[in-house]
């Protein structure tokens, strides 16, 4: 695998160029990158996605295609591939088997667009003591190596206060796909009732069918409006109505109102919070949506309201018992408070972290009820 950086893009131009080159990632990231190679008046051939709502669409004027017609090229024309999704863990195991020049561009996406990463953002010396001794605790009750290794990597990031390379994650990257690990995979039981909170397009639908996860019903909340409407014409072409049920809705510590702030130019970034300055939106507690109702899976990546969603779906979790899949890398502080509250609240579960980015993101808490884990 070899890197492009914003120093080294214009000596590789002639290089990438020998050949047909494909982003890999047709999303946020592989937008972004675009338009950086566009500066530089590179030519990009195609995207590759594994959303199969996406192939044989256009992106950006360019054809996006399958992983099964990528394969295809490589058996005949030089293949430079440029991986733009930053869950690339599971993409290089694929691509390990086909012939092609691999290439991250993780450290323009970071210096171009992830300034402000917390990751980067240089805390107080009483803040770092404070998450230094709180980041010990879960490393303390963790189940699993892996995850203390993670824990260890993010709580050296962060007391050096963004001094770190963006490559220091390299090497903790999971080549599982990400929220279905193979501990997760192993706990579903036959026909799940799935919660997905941050819906997003739908993409759990394709994520779910690679799996071979034939689940009864998913519940998606999506606040945002345009992603909404995306989703719900993804569940129409795929004939998923009244299966894939989308809700309009922001999850929260408590039914009523409260306020998407989105960036102009991070549509997929809006953060549901009490700040007024965004847009008044309806919001519900996974509490007073589903009541008594049972459910087996819970999957959250909401923008940094994932504490307040559990809180408000706590006796829901607790009387369920699901299998949960819960972002920590919005805030500094969810990496340490999510599993403490967690820890407090629940019995006889297994608590479990793993990181599926090449950059500072998508870090994910996997809990597992004690009684669904397979005996090694």
């Amino acid at each position: 695998m070899k890197s492009i950086n914003l120093d080294n893009i214009d000596s590789l131009k002639t290089e990438l160029e020998n050949g047909i080159s494909v982003m890999y990632g047709a999303g946020g990231n592989g937008e972004r990158l675009l338009k950086i190679f566009q500066e530089h008046s590179i030519a990009v051939h195609y995207f590759c996605d594994d959303d199969y709502n996406k192939w044989e669409t256009s992106f950006h004027d360019i054809r996006v295609i399958s992983f099964d017609k990528l394969k295809e090229f490589c058996q005949n024309e030089k293949v430079n591939v440029i991986l733009t999704s930053v869950f690339a863990g599971p993409i290089l195991g694929r691509l390990e088997g086909i012939s092609a020049v691999v290439y991250e561009p993780f450290s323009m996406l970071i210096d171009r667009y992830y300034k402000n990463s917390f990751y980067k953002v240089s805390l107080p010396k009483e803040e770092i003591e404070i998450f230094q001794n709180k980041v010990q605790i879960v490393i303390d009750k963790i189940n699993d190596m892996e995850s203390k290794q993670i824990l260890k990597k993010i709580l050296n990031v962060v007391s050096e206060s963004g001094r770190m390379r963006y490559s220091y994650f390299f090497d903790v990257v999971s080549r599982e796909d990400c929220y279905f690990i193979k501990e997760v995979l192993e706990a579903l039981p036959e026909h799940p009732i799935v919660i997905d909170c941050g819906g997003f397009t739908g993409d759990l639908m394709t994520a779910l069918d690679r799996h071979g996860i034939a689940y009864d019903k998913v519940y998606s909340f999506e606040v945002n409006q345009e992603l909404f409407g995306i989703m719900q014409e993804n569940i129409r072409k795929n004939s998923l109505e009244g299966r894939f049920l989308p809700i309009n809705k922001g999850v929260w510590d408590a039914s009523g109102k409260a306020y998407l702030n989105v960036k102009s130019d991070d549509i997929a970034g809006g953060k549901v919070d009490n700040d007024t300055d965004g847009v008044a939106i309806d919001v519900v507690s996974i509490d007073d949506y589903f009541g008594d109702m049972k459910f087996d899976f819970i999957k959250m990546d909401i923008e940094g309201a994932e504490l307040n969603a559990i809180g408000g779906g706590i006796s829901s979790i607790r009387n369920c018992r699901p299998i949960m899949a819960i972002s920590l890398y919005h805030s500094v502080s969810d990496v340490v408070e999510i599993p403490l509250y967690l820890f407090e609240k629940l019995e006889n579960y297994h608590f479990l972290i793993r990181h599926h980015s090449f950059i500072d993101s998508e870090t994910v808490l996997y809990c597992i009820p004690d009684e669904r884990m397979k005996e090694e």
